[in-house]
């Protein structure tokens, strides 16, 4: 059996524009790896950098309902726990953690690549 693979006149332009944007600043003759691409359309790292934040949340969250494990995070950070606090997931530019809503407090638990 003998595959024939057709590739249409935008699908070459839009894989021209790809090599041009990955190989960017590569010298001519240099030998480079571009990001892999996931199915979902996603680089491998972002895809990486989601289960991981999955790891964290699967991880974490069922402590939240534990005083003390709350009360750490705020000694941690050395600053005092307020008497009513209200913890949400939250991103901070690439930066992911956990807001306390109620006093504006940041706990980062994964830096983003600032």
């Amino acid at each position: 059996m003998n595959a024939s693979i057709t590739v249409t006149v935008e699908r070459q332009r839009l894989w021209e524009i790809f090599n041009e944007r990955t190989s960017r600043g590569v010298p001519p003759g240099s030998v480079f790896a571009p990001s892999i691409i996931m199915t979902s359309g996603h680089s491998f790292h972002i895809v990486r950098r989601a289960q991981d934040y999955m790891r964290v949340i699967k991880e974490i969250d069922p402590k939240l309902d534990d005083y003390n494990y709350v009360q750490g995070l705020f000694e941690e950070a050395e600053v005092p726990i307020p008497q009513k606090y209200k913890l949400s997931w939250h991103f901070n530019y690439l930066d992911f953690g956990l807001l306390d809503n109620q006093s504006g407090i940041f706990f980062v638990l994964r830096y983003g690549v600032n």
